[in-house]
């Protein structure tokens, strides 16, 4: 509750101010656009709120605030002793694209902390949805017991299977030589040769862990 007065008037009023937010799109373009030209909002009214614009982009332009943010979230639920992140789950969170923004991201904490089995959050923990290629593919690969070598021919695969089979965009993507990635290509991790013409070898690459 605040009080002000009018630009025709001398006497103060008590009134109830409130901050105008949109998502997605700055407050002041929905409202000249949507009400503003339309004739629904008074246009000298609109340029007198429009004083001061703050933009947030959106977590995923943030990468930085992740971090942040999710010591801020653990730091709230550390009743009974502190609670930490495993490396791979900080890489998973950071891979994350967060189309709930930082909403999206505390109940993430809340529910991983709901079930985690000790006080240090693994990637197993996060939700599948989150987890995404991180745990359909690192998590079986370190199960296998793969090599630097092994994982770095599977993730040139899927990589260049991502960019629909061009070499050159896939180097670009990975920041390698046209013959480093070649020679990753090349290269066959030894499970992979042993069953590579059985059906459950096509089966392990693309099933989630």
């Amino acid at each position: 509750m605040r009080s002000c007065r009018t630009s025709a008037s001398t006497a103060e009023a008590l009134t109830v101010c409130g901050i105008l937010a949109s998502p997605g799109l700055p407050a002041n373009k929905v409202i000249k656009d949507d009400l503003v030209d339309r004739g629904l909002f008074r246009t000298d009214l609109f340029y007198r709120l429009s004083g001061v614009e703050i933009r947030v982009p959106p977590l995923r332009q943030r990468k930085a605030d992740i971090l942040e943010l999710t010591q801020y979230f653990l730091a709230r639920h550390e009743g009974r002793g502190r609670l930490t992140m495993t490396p791979a789950a900080v890489d998973a969170l950071i891979a994350y694209d967060w189309p709930g923004n930082v909403r999206e991201l505390e109940r993430m904490i809340e529910g991983a902390i709901a079930t985690a089995e000790s006080r240090q959050i693994r990637v197993d923990d996060l939700p599948v949805s989150l987890r995404g290629d991180y745990g359909a593919l690192l998590v079986p690969a370190f199960q296998r017991g793969d090599s630097m070598r092994a994982w770095g021919s599977r993730y040139a695969r899927l990589v260049l299977e991502k960019n629909a089979g061009n070499k050159r965009q896939a180097c670009r993507a990975l920041d390698i030589s046209y013959h480093t990635l070649n020679g990753y290509l090349k290269y066959q991790p030894a499970s992979t040769r042993t069953v590579a013409k059985t059906s459950e070898a096509a089966a392990e690459l693309v099933t989630p862990g």
